[in-house]
């Protein structure tokens, strides 16, 4: 079995909020398993963001990065 591959990601999110907006940018790893899509990476991520900050549940990706972690 293959080891996860840890990758770095940025993502920053904005939705509505009241009479303006709500914008976010979170950053982190998350370890890719051998297989996975970087679909599959990047709904993990968005979840995970909007756990974080629930009024962002219907927000638009103003901007996504999914990088290996290594240099």
């Amino acid at each position: 079995m293959t080891d996860p591959t840890p990758y770095h990601w940025i993502l920053t999110l904005s939705a509505p909020y009241g009479s303006g907006k709500i914008t976010a940018t979170n950053t982190g790893t998350i370890n890719a398993l051998p297989g996975q899509t970087r679909e599959s990476a990047y709904e993990a991520i968005y979840a995970y963001c909007v756990e974080r900050e629930p009024r962002l549940g219907n927000a638009n990706v103003v901007f996504f990065a999914l990088e290996r972690n290594a240099l």
